[in-house]
Order: C-alpha cells, then sequence, then structure tokens
C-alpha cells in the first residue's frame, strides 16, 4: 500500500510507526519497554491521545477520519490502548 503525506506531522507519524513496526517484529509484539525511550514516549503519547479523542466522542465531538485510521493501523499491529 502506498501512503502519501499531507504534511511533515504525517511523515514524522509514519516514520515513528515504521520504527514500531521494526520493533515489534523482533519480540512479536508491540510492547515497547522504556529502555527504548523514544519510541516509548511516542506509543504511550498515542494511548494518551487516543484516550482523549474517545472521550472526545462520548462527548459530541466530530469523528475525525484521519486519527481513526491512524488507531486502526496501530490496534492492526498490536497496540494494546489499555496499557
Amino acid at each position: 500500500m502506498i501512503r502519501f503525506t499531507w504534511s511533515p506531522r504525517d511523515e514524522q507519524w509514519e516514520g515513528r510507526f515504521a520504527e514500531l513496526l521494526e520493533y515489534c517484529r523482533q519480540p512479536g509484539h508491540c510492547q515497547v519497554p522504556r529502555r527504548y525511550e523514544s519510541l516509548a514516549k511516542w506509543v504511550a503519547r498515542q494511548r494518551q491521545q487516543k484516550k482523549t479523542y474517545d472521550e472526545g466522542l462520548q462527548t459530541g465531538n466530530k469523528p475525525n477520519t484521519k486519527k481513526d485510521q491512524k488507531f486502526r493501523r496501530l490496534t492492526a499491529v498490536g497496540v494494546e490502548w489499555s496499557t
């Protein structure tokens, strides 16, 4: 699948996602330990953003297709949201 990035922020997200995929291949899971400080912080930030997004949806905020797609991709590779 070809991905087109609309902004530098999207490009940065794609780069981090690629890092996560590379990490997940080796241990077979996406539970990034703290010793991978930068990647572990990024995953934690994704969890926090999803929590905030989900809470917003429950209070009447409109869905965001781009965010939904990113969260689906993270879920598909095995990111656990409740950690």
